[in-house]
């Protein structure tokens, strides 16, 4: 099980319903426990998205930042 974060592309106007911005996308934590698969589908009904994921140092770091 895994605390995780949700991602989509940024609207013009910024991220709404209290997400946080980051290099043009829209972040979400959600601070559930759920399986990964579980927390994908959650995203993907939730916020039309997606489970976040960190492809260079800067994204990792602020993943934990806004998780942590």
């Amino acid at each position: 099980m895994v605390l995780y974060a949700c991602y989509f592309y940024t609207a013009v106007g910024g991220c709404p319903n209290g997400g946080t911005e980051f290099n043009g996308d829209c972040f979400y934590y959600v601070p559930t426990h759920l399986f990964q698969t579980t927390a994908e589908q959650n995203c993907n009904n939730t916020y039309n998205g997606h489970l976040a994921s960190a492809s260079t140092s800067d994204e990792w770091k602020f993943l934990q930042s806004i998780i942590v």
